[in-house]
């Protein structure tokens, strides 16, 4: 089987580049989680209101969080937030943070995995959202095999890690990188995402489906490994909304196009299109211009 490189990828089908922007998370105590992201993972507060904060790095939202303390938490099977990743520019600034959350709340780690695209460190933050932290290898050694990636999880030691890239100083730049979801079925997740909004297959199993646009290992992913057979999510904390970057109002064009000729229900301003998945997570395509 011949290997592709990611210049012979299949070409994006949303927009030119697609970039994932803020994600929404509705938490019952906001001065504890401001405080896991703040000041473990290391995003900046770029605005904060009454009950709410967004936080990222220089001018890029990256997390809002919203308090609610009437809402209940999500139940473990039920759809919705498997993860929220943050990519980060740099194995050093990636170390500094695992070992800031390390020190002060050991607890929340759950697991590393070597992606062979990229190496990845899982947490929950203080209220059970699940949280990866990550590195891209460089895009040129990805292997693509007739438009699928090649991704395996390979144990990471996470103090070898610290050891190795957390002494060196280097730029702090960070960014959502994907959104992975609890759905209840991979088959009603694949006719949606890919069938009705022209997400493309990289990687497919059984139990999970990873869907990207363009030449990125993965936008969003979905599993059914807690959620099989959910339905509808209830009214909870956790996930809210999540917000994916087009680049033109026209790109929201070609969107409105398809959810139209699919009967899909949206919501439609200047800018951006809101959209429900089949659990009701909720999706905001806006565009950059």
């Amino acid at each position: 089987m011949q290997k592709q490189t990611p210049h012979t990828q299949t070409e994006s089908k949303l927009t030119s580049h697609l970039e994932m922007g803020v994600v929404e998370l509705l938490v019952n105590d906001l001065s504890r989680q401001r405080h896991f992201y703040q000041d473990l993972v290391g995003l900046a507060v770029l605005d904060e209101a009454s009950g709410s904060a967004v936080l990222g790095y220089e001018d890029r939202p990256i997390l809002k969080l919203v308090e609610d303390k009437n809402k209940p938490f999500p139940a473990t099977h039920s759809a919705g937030l498997y993860h929220s990743a943050t990519v980060f520019e740099t194995r050093s600034a990636l170390a500094q943070a695992l070992l800031r959350i390390l020190t002060d709340s050991p607890q929340l780690y759950t697991g590393s995995a070597d992606h062979l695209v990229s190496e990845a460190f899982y947490f929950n933050d203080p209220e059970g959202n699940g949280v990866e932290l990550y590195f891209d290898k460089d895009p040129a050694t990805w292997i693509w095999n007739n438009g699928q990636i090649e991704m395996d999880s390979v144990y990471i030691d996470v103090k070898e890690y610290i050891l190795t890239h957390g002494q060196t100083s280097a730029t702090q730049a960070k960014k959502m990188g994907h959104v992975h979801l609890k759905v209840g079925s991979i088959a009603e997740a694949k006719r949606f995402y890919v069938e009705v909004l022209g997400f493309r297959v990289t990687a497919e199993m059984p139990t999970a489906l990873f869907i990207s646009d363009g030449q990125y290992h993965h936008h969003l992913g979905m599993n059914v490994w807690e959620s099989n057979g959910a339905g509808q999510r209830q009214s909870t904390l956790g996930l809210s909304s999540f917000v994916m970057m087009l680049d033109k109002k026209s790109d929201l064009e070609k969107l409105e196009a398809r959810l139209n000729k699919f009967g899909v229900d949206f919501k439609k301003n200047s800018d951006q299109i809101i959209v429900f998945d089949p659990w009701l997570n909720q999706l905001i395509f806006e565009a950059a211009e």
